[in-house]
């Protein structure tokens, strides 16, 4: 955990300056001037006046007839001539109204006419519908007239619907809503990367209502299953219907290990739950969670894509090979400048990591000041990752979905999982992709419903061998070389990323070097030939004088200890004199120059006795209410019955999560060691993105900062949730 305080020399004394846009900070302190960046303040809670938070706002006002008007392309392409008004009888009258005045959804699509009607009886049901195509309207009208029905007499959840992704998840719950207006239903989400107290209003913990009907992402409800008190009985005493939501996208993305963990949680309500299963493709995987999760073999299936000829047959496609990694920017910069010159360019380009793309979204941004690249300031820069907050990825997801042109979306492969962007008229892959399988669903984000659109692949020579893949083979690629990038381009590079800050070229260099390391068999490449090409990396394309610092457990946990070449900081994370906030003179201890992969953490976290049934966590000098709402699993007791509890630190008015030692002694009696829950695939990372061991985690002051599940979901945090780190 980064300590952000230090002593300087004589005298009190105001930090200097920080680095550019970061407040300006620095310690009070005994000394001349102090270091300079402050951590920035989170987000102050909205409260009443009692201290109290306030409940949640109001629903929305219906809008008006046709306000919600389907504008995707890929939607209205599935459109019949079927009104919802003919499933009267069979979806209830305060449903169909919903869908008429408050969705204005007149007819409805190939996947709802088929579905629709299947679903109302109550079978289990597969179908199999591209995304995009109105699926969400299919498992939410017989999720929502069933909890109906039973409102008068149920206790507990009613719906759960398992979604992939957390912009996918968002927008399946605001449809929820609107589509409950005239029951009176309570609809709710949780997924990773938020505060988990924000999930105890969401589940009703905080003696709110529970709700009716609930949408998660698999990993974030998992850890409530196990961790939170509660939740595992609302769900399992009454659920009536289970959903999987783009069934494909949620194994691809590893949730395997978490949907098995939940459906042997709710198992009792296998014999009496409706299940439905969406997907847009029908893999054996995919199969056999459907068998695992339904009462029997003999369930209806719904196929509107049929033999249907994918995107990928048909969309132009071009592979550039670049000679050096320098050459794979200037290519990438030439594709925008061709891209853009079509005024209604909507266009999407991949990443291989997170910080890669928050790399080139601000390299782009400083560009468009140069004049060899004036095209970009008359498009919109969008960015969007897992290392973005999840306000930030919502409200650029919903410009770029609603934009009619001029806009380039710069993303990591999981935030565009299962989200349907109409009109996308250009992909652009930049770097290695993992697979053919993720190669050909980034480039379905194009040509949809009859549209144009092409797609780019741009590689760099040593990344050339993934063209000689069997499934890549059988596509109309068409393979090029790059041309000679002009002076100008590459100077006006050059200068752009040098005046990027170091903590976005650091963070690059590091997730680069992560990422590479991966795929050293495939490349050919042994670990001092990693170092060499990261550091001509950090020279041509983050233009750095000389590799940035690493820390040491870093580059042991790279399996990089010893390769010459790493710029390795000696002794415990420090930052040069003026960065960080001090107490005093410019050497006092403070945040690193860049944030590693995981960004660091500044709440610690304070231990107390207390006796092992205290109904919750309460310091001994504090009131009750300093830290209401803390839910408080424990550590197996100790001798003499007493129990470690997790406290939020009362000066920083943050409470911090507690499933660290709950997380640990669950783990510990599934797998009868945390080492087997190491075998099972589970990962534990301190604050720096580094693996800690099973065997240093002996005590709660060496608990993990974070859980991380098999399918490379956060699970939890033992501070803060954090964003997605399976990139």
């Amino acid at each position: 955990m980064d300590n952000n305080n230090g002593r300087g020399g004589g005298g009190r004394g105001r930090g200097g300056k920080g680095q550019k846009r970061r407040r300006r900070g620095g310690g009070r302190g005994r000394g001349g001037k102090g270091g300079g960046d402050a951590p920035p303040k989170p987000p102050r809670k909205q409260q009443n006046t009692d201290g109290r938070p306030k409940p949640h706002a109001a629903p929305p006002a219906p809008p008006a007839p046709h306000a919600s008007a389907r504008t995707s392309s890929t939607t209205r392409a599935h459109l019949t001539g079927v009104a919802f008004a003919t499933l009267q009888g069979v979806v209830s009258p305060n449903t169909l109204r919903a869908i008429d005045e408050v969705l204005g959804y007149p007819t409805m699509t190939q996947v709802q006419q088929q579905a629709l009607p299947v679903c109302a009886r109550g079978g289990d049901v597969v179908a199999k519908a591209k995304t995009g195509t109105g699926k969400t309207l299919a498992f939410m009208v017989p999720s929502v007239d069933r909890a109906a029905a039973s409102k008068p007499h149920r206790r507990g959840l009613s719906a759960l619907v398992l979604s992939p992704t957390r912009e996918l998840a968002a927008q399946t719950v605001e449809e929820g809503k609107l589509l409950a207006t005239f029951h009176g239903l309570r609809v709710a989400c949780v997924f990773g990367g938020t505060k988990i107290q924000k999930d105890y209003n969401e589940l009703g913990l905080r003696g709110g209502r529970a709700p009716d009907i609930l949408v998660a992402t698999p990993g974030r409800l998992n850890d409530h299953l196990e961790n939170t008190q509660g939740v595992a009985p609302g769900i399992c005493d009454s659920l009536e219907t289970l959903v999987f939501d783009e069934a494909d996208q949620l194994l691809d993305m590893g949730f395997r290990p978490a949907i098995e963990k939940i459906l042997r949680a709710i198992e009792s309500t296998k014999l009496t739950r409706q299940t439905l299963l969406f997907s847009a493709t029908m893999p054996d995987d995919v199969a056999s969670i459907a068998r695992l999760a339904m009462k029997s073999p003999q369930y209806h299936f719904v196929d509107t894509v049929g033999e249907e000829q994918q995107t990928h047959v048909n969309v132009p496609q071009r592979a550039t090979i670049c000679e050096t990694q320098k050459g794979c920017a200037a290519e990438l910069i030439a594709v925008l400048n061709d891209a853009c010159s079509d005024p209604e360019h909507k266009v999407i380009a991949f990443f291989t990591t997170a910080r890669l793309t928050q790399f080139y979204a601000e390299l782009c941004l400083e560009l468009a000041k140069d004049p060899t690249c004036a095209f970009l300031r008359h498009t919109k820069i969008l960015e969007i990752h897992s290392r973005k907050s999840q306000s930030h990825r919502t409200k650029v997801s919903d410009i770029f979905r609603n934009s009619v042109g001029g806009a380039c979306l710069l993303t990591s492969d999981v935030t565009a999982r299962g989200m349907d962007y109409p009109d996308v008229t250009r992909v652009i892959q930049v770097g290695l992709p993992s697979d053919a399988a993720q190669y050909v669903h980034r480039l379905g984000r194009t040509a949809r419903a009859g549209k144009q659109g092409s797609g780019d692949l741009i590689l760099c020579r040593t990344e050339a061998f993934f063209l000689n893949d069997a499934k890549i083979r059988a596509l109309p690629l068409q393979q090029l070389v790059q041309g000679s990038p002009t002076v100008q381009l590459e100077t006006a590079l050059y200068e752009a990323a040098r005046r990027l800050p170091p903590e976005t070229t650091g963070a690059s260099y590091q997730a680069w070097l992560g990422f590479y390391n991966s795929f050293l068999r495939r490349l050919r490449w042994d670990k001092e030939r990693l170092v060499e090409e990261a550091n001509v990396f950090a020279e041509e394309v983050l233009a750095l004088p000389g590799p940035p610092p690493l820390q040491a457990k870093t580059v042991g946990k790279m399996g990089l200890k010893g390769v010459r070449g790493l710029n390795v900081l000696k002794g415990p994370p420090g930052n040069p004199p003026g960065s960080g906030r001090g107490r005093g003179g410019g050497g006092g201890k403070g945040r690193r120059w860049f944030h590693s992969q995981i960004r660091p953490h500044s709440a610690p976290i304070r231990l107390h006795r207390g006796t092992h049934n205290s109904p919750m966590s309460r310091s001994p000098s504090r009131s009750r209410s300093r830290d209401r709402g803390c839910h408080i699993p424990y550590h197996e007791p100790p001798k003499g019955g007493k129990a470690w509890k997790f406290v939020a630190d009362p000066a920083l008015k943050k409470n911090v999560s507690p499933q660290a030692s709950a997380t640990l002694t669950a783990l510990k009696k599934t797998y009868k060691s945390l080492q087997g829950a190491v075998d099972a695939g589970w990962r534990f990372v301190d604050g720096d993105g580094v693996d800690v061991k099973p065997g240093k985690m002996s005590g709660p002051h060496s608990a993990p900062h974070f859980f991380i599940e098999p399918g490379g979901s956060v699970a939890m945090s033992s501070t803060t949730a954090l964003h997605a780190v399976n990139e």
